[in-house]
């Protein structure tokens, strides 16, 4: 098991290196604050923390750490949803481009990817936004 002798010099060597020390501190911290936002904005929404986005209260909120700004739009700030079907390259694999554009101000968009569950809560985030009165366009 002279492999693991071996590795562990390697692993030893190279946290002894401080460009990798300093490359590991600062994609830890980006992990760990868009964690911290995600949770946050679960706990705010009452969604899952597997959904992409939620609807309650009056509000859209989007579940992604990654959405700069506020990720919480009333309802009634929103013009319309476009949602765009776009193909995957090279094994990518299928997505939802879904774009929020609000009566003021910036739109917000997000991607999602295309799975069975994520087709139903598109399903179901389209209903609810048509009884809000809420145009819905989707472009495939």
């Amino acid at each position: 098991m002279k492999i693991y002798q071996y590795f562990l010099i390697g692993l030893k060597s190279t946290w002894n290196d401080n460009f990798f020390k300093m490359v590991a501190f600062i994609v830890g911290t980006i992990v760990l604050v868009t964690m911290v936002r995600k949770l946050i904005i679960v706990s705010r929404s009452g969604g899952k923390f597997s959904e992409p986005m939620h609807i309650s209260n009056g509000n859209l909120y989007i579940h992604s750490g990654f959405v700069p700004g506020s990720r919480e739009i009333p309802l009634k700030d929103l013009a319309e949803v476009e949602i765009y079907f776009v193909r995957g390259v090279h094994l990518n694999g299928d997505r939802y481009f879904i774009q929020f554009v609000r009566k003021k101000g910036r739109s917000k968009s997000i991607f999602v990817g295309k799975s069975k569950g994520n087709d139903e809560r598109l399903a179901q985030l389209k209903k609810q936004l048509k009884k809000h009165k809420v145009k819905v366009r989707e472009i495939k």
